[in-house]
């Protein structure tokens, strides 16, 4: 996708992401190309491999058609050797476009190989895009060093500063202030939404989309349904996504004899599992204090439960808690199995408080939509 006699303005987003079998776990990075996309702006999409080595998915976009990619130096590299071999794979890709108006770097790592092609001439602009942050991101204490002077590097030389939570972008303003500093949360396109939104709710239901990791606190919410099952007999639970802890929750749910309640619907395509989210009443989005990150994240399956209607029920562990709380577009808490089970049993048991949950959860979707908030801050840039 060359685009040395453009008509149109060209962008670029790169990003690490987890891989399920042959596709990229949906992310911040997929929403700004689906936006993109619907405003027909070309770009390209540089997918690195977060936790396997395998190559570099490049999925290349413009009005008429889309075009995939596999590039790789770094196959055969373990862990973090892999890096700079990523960095020159997207360098090397920005040169062979020619002039890129905009280049998007989700976390430092890829905004620095934004930061080198710009200073080569051939960006005009990057953003570094914080998908994630941790005072502690690694238990090695050098690594830890390092990667927080690759982060310092990234936020000095970029042109503006986008972070997926509140949290992120207050920590931000400490750190520098003389950059356009702003959220831009993990919030989906509220108009792609509204194909799969459903007015047929299956009555005392719950999902969970996410994958099998000690992430979130699948034990505590399997006991949660076991227990809320002696009132409600028909009560239901869908997990969407696979993982490593699936086996040991399937064989949990068999103890409990939960088969009739729980729906392990696996890996699914991000349209299949949008499609099964809005049949639903209520999301959970309950994370476990597993890693030092969560703190600053932004839950994109909480937003994209509240664009469909449903009222989320989350944990304080995780940004997001902050906007559900002021839009009281769900019930925010400090997560224990009695106290799930009671805030799961009042909705369940009082319609008046589900519809004004739920009326909350579409208004803040729709104040967060991802395309009123690009339209403000990313197209100024071209």
């Amino acid at each position: 996708m060359k685009n040395k006699t453009k008509t149109k303005p060209f962008i670029i987003i790169a990003t690490h992401a987890v891989f399920v079998g042959n596709d990229a776990v949906f992310g911040p990075g997929h929403a700004v190309s689906a936006y993109l996309s619907n405003e027909s702006i070309p770009h390209s999409y540089i997918i690195h491999s977060l936790y396997d080595a395998r190559p570099t998915l490049i999925v290349e976009k413009n009005t008429k058609q889309e075009r995939i990619l596999k590039k790789s130096f770094s196959k055969i590299l373990p862990g973090h050797l892999r890096y700079p071999f990523e960095i020159l794979t997207t360098i090397l890709y920005i040169i062979g476009q020619g002039d890129v108006d905009v280049f998007i770097g989700l976390n430092p790592l890829n905004t620095i190989a934004g930061i080198i092609a710009k200073n080569m001439g051939h960006v005009k602009k990057v953003v570094f895009y914080t998908a994630d942050y941790a005072h502690k991101r690694f238990d090695n204490s050098f690594l830890n060093s390092i990667y927080h002077a690759i982060d310092r590097f990234a936020l000095k030389n970029s042109d503006e500063i986008w972070n997926v939570s509140s949290r992120i972008t207050e920590l931000r303003k400490k750190q520098i202030s003389n950059k356009k500093n702003i959220t831009i949360p993990n919030t989906p396109v509220f108009e792609n939404m509204t194909q799969y939104t459903s007015s047929k709710k299956k009555n005392h239901s719950l999902v969970v989309m996410a994958n099998f990791t000690p992430a979130i606190e699948y034990e505590l919410i399997v006991e949660a349904i076991a227990e809320l099952k002696k009132k409600y007999s028909d009560i239901f639970i869908s997990f969407i996504g696979s993982g490593p802890k699936e086996e040991a929750i399937r064989k949990q749910v068999a103890k409990e004899h939960l088969e009739t309640n729980v729906i392990f619907h696996g890996f699914k395509t991000h349209e299949e599992a949008m499609k099964i989210v809005a049949v639903h009443q209520i999301g959970l989005a309950l994370y476990a204090n597993q890693f030092s990150w969560t703190e600053f994240g932004d839950s994109l399956k909480a937003r994209e439960y509240l664009a469909l209607g449903l009222p989320v029920l989350i944990n304080d562990h995780i940004s997001t808690t902050d906007d559900i709380t002021k839009y009281n577009a769900g019930i925010a808490f400090k997560l224990t199995k009695k106290k799930l089970v009671q805030i799961i049993d009042t909705i369940f048991s009082d319609s008046k408080i589900y519809s004004k949950l739920s009326s909350n959860a579409t208004k803040m979707a729709k104040e967060n939509d991802l395309k009123i908030l690009l339209d403000l801050h990313l197209k100024p840039l071209l």
